[in-house]
């Protein structure tokens, strides 16, 4: 077996979630994708759902915050053009796997019923928003965006990022970059956003 073995399981795993569904997926299926016999599987995975909560899991930290945004990187030369093009990228990236959005509704409904998937979700989701409200006191900071209501913006960016994602899943056809763009501009203005 190859050193990549684990990983091409993980791989045909998930075209086979996007394709069939989780129930359906079988370690037969997945062993004959990938080339090995359905015994071999158990030498990475104790079991199927072991295999679906590790493809989770590599799932998860694949669609992490800081995967996209380092706080690091932005400057305020950049902030701004620098946030847009990495939502862009990221909404690009989504439309452009076609095996993603249906995956992502097979965790979603493993989230509905199962306490393990539900809390890690939220997690990303938690992180977003904490990472987006980092990002923006950064900006503040640089004085490149005003200092009023930055936790507000930043979930607004959270928000429209994980809303443009849910639209995209479900197939509606509307100016994504330009939602996103808008977004961002809207945070960077100058008018004062505070009641």
């Amino acid at each position: 077996m190859s050193n990549n073995t684990k990983e091409d399981i993980l791989n045909a795993t998930y075209i086979l979630i996007a394709e069939q569904g989780i129930q359906k997926a079988s370690f037969a299926q997945i062993a004959k994708s990938v080339g090995i016999s359905k015994p071999s599987i158990y030498y990475y995975f104790e079991s199927k759902d072991d295999l679906i909560k590790q493809l989770f899991d590599y799932f998860c930290t694949e669609i992490h915050f800081n995967n996209y945004f380092r706080v690091e990187d932005f400057t305020a030369e950049n902030f701004e053009d620098k946030l847009v093009n990495i939502g862009v990228q990221m909404i690009q990236d989504q439309k452009q796997d076609p095996y993603y959005d249906n995956v992502m509704k097979e965790f979603l409904s493993l989230a509905a019923r199962d306490k393990y998937y539900h809390d890690h979700l939220l997690e990303i989701q938690s992180f977003y928003l904490k990472g987006f409200e980092e990002l923006l006191k950064k900006a503040s900071t640089l004085s490149i965006i005003t200092g009023d209501a930055v936790e507000e913006k930043a979930h607004i960016l959270a928000l429209v990022l994980d809303n443009i994602g849910n639209l995209i899943m479900e197939n509606e056809t509307i100016n994504y970059k330009g939602i996103w763009i808008t977004a961002v501009k809207l945070v960077f203005s100058k008018g004062d956003l505070s009641e």
